[in-house]
């Protein structure tokens, strides 16, 4: 059986808070571990600190330096995947506070590459349910490298920085408008979240405007069922009725001209 490379990449920083940043580092230290001929990993950070320097010779870690201090975005993510990643390869983009602890559907399936993946989280190793709502909310996010038309028209509407308000909502309506099928894989494999600490460097008043999909979770490789959504500005935050819908199709658009579901 063919097995899929998958490559992960992690945008690492040093929070000031000491807490936050043991969770940061937990979170950075078990994903090294995975590291093998079909797991790579790949590290945007501003420094490897000395506890990560062992990492520095290992054939299946990069770290790739950013000179500013911005927050990381999908732009960067899908500029970095066209550029460095194999052709064919799974390009698996992760919060910073994220451990993947289960992705043996990935490494087992051949994903295609009209597909863009999302996943919601579970909030502890011993935890057998996902977080609730799990369709408002993930925090990984996977493509097939193939560049083409639908790849590029994501790229161009991904300047969306990472870790605020909507940001998971929205590139997932980027990848819809840009013809992606749409699935919230997460029912079939584990991200971990590690988040107890009190700090949070967001506002709501972050939030990102645009076309926003909520994936459900689902358990294969199929198109998740989604609301779709916008946010405008404060307080224009459109929300459609909840109603049942099937094979990924649209539960309702806001736009008068929309990607074919």
């Amino acid at each position: 059986m063919r097995r899929m490379e998958v490559h992960i990449s992690q945008h690492y920083y040093i929070p000031g808070c000491s807490e936050r940043r043991s969770e940061i580092d937990s979170c950075l230290a078990y994903n090294l571990s995975l590291a093998s001929d079909l797991i790579r990993l790949h590290i945007f950070c501003e420094v490897v600190p000395p506890s990560l320097t062992e990492w520095l010779d290992c054939p299946y870690v990069s770290f790739i330096f950013r000179a500013d201090k911005d927050r990381m975005m999908y732009r960067d993510w899908l500029s970095y995947t066209a550029n460095h990643i194999p052709n064919g390869s799974l390009s698996l983009l992760i919060n910073s506070d994220i451990a993947v602890y289960d992705i043996q559907f990935l490494l087992n399936n051949c994903v295609d590459d009209d597909y863009f993946l999302c996943f919601s989280r579970y909030e502890s190793f011993s935890s057998s349910r996902l977080t609730p709502d799990a369709h408002l909310k993930q925090d990984a996010w996977a493509i097939v490298n193939n560049p083409g038309s639908r790849y590029n028209h994501m790229s161009s509407f991904s300047d969306i920085p990472l870790g605020i308000p909507g940001c998971d909502n929205r590139i997932a309506g980027v990848a819809w408008e840009a013809g992606y099928k749409v699935s919230n894989l997460s029912e079939a494999t584990r991200f971990v979240h590690l988040h107890a600490s009190s700090s949070r460097a967001y506002a709501e008043s972050d939030r990102v405007h645009g076309l926003y999909i909520f994936p459900y979770p689902v358990d294969s490789l199929i198109p998740s069922n989604y609301i779709l959504s916008a946010f405008r500005s404060p307080g224009q935050f459109i929300m459609p009725s909840m109603v049942s819908i099937f094979d990924g199709h649209i539960l309702h658009s806001v736009y008068s001209s929309s990607p074919d579901s």
